[in-house]
């Protein structure tokens, strides 16, 4: 006897709760792959922040050695402790080892943009270039979302 339709989408959606997919490449620059994009508007002012996925797919070492916004300047900040105290610090590059891979996150290494103009809201789209020593640029498209909204996967 054949399945109904519902019971069958339910089979193969049980299938699936065991496959983890990688997460789909939005940009590449050489060979780095660039993957899970999205950025915060701003919740006061012109500041806000972005994090992607950084995957180093080649051989050799590569580094992101800058990162364009547009009109806004975009810093690349992590965190470093001293004295028991966290702090955000700037970094001027970032490396990336061959089959390394580097997820910005919140709280953790993030793009930082201040002086966005126009100030993006939620549904809007930020251009941001990513620039590399060995595997040159990439230009990528940022979704933005609401404060504290997290992006689907």
């Amino acid at each position: 006897m054949p399945m109904p339709r519902t019971a069958e989408l339910l089979a193969l959606a049980l299938l699936g709760l065991g496959c983890h997919q990688p997460p789909a490449v939005v940009a590449r620059a050489g060979s780095i792959e660039i993957s899970r994009p999205y950025a915060f508007a701003p919740v006061i002012g012109d500041e806000g922040s972005a994090y992607f996925t950084m995957k180093n797919a080649g051989a050799i070492a590569d580094t992101l050695t800058g990162v364009s916004a547009g009109k806004a300047v975009a810093m690349l900040h992590g965190s470093r402790e001293s004295g028991g105290v966290v702090r955000m610090v700037m970094l001027d590059i970032l490396p990336l080892k061959p089959d390394e891979t580097v997820a910005l996150a919140v709280g953790q290494i993030h793009l930082m943009l201040t002086g966005l103009d126009p100030v993006p809201h939620p549904g809007d789209t930020l251009q941001i270039t990513l620039t590399f020593a060995h595997g040159g640029s990439a230009t990528l498209g940022v979704p933005v979302y609401r404060y504290g909204d997290t992006p689907a996967e």
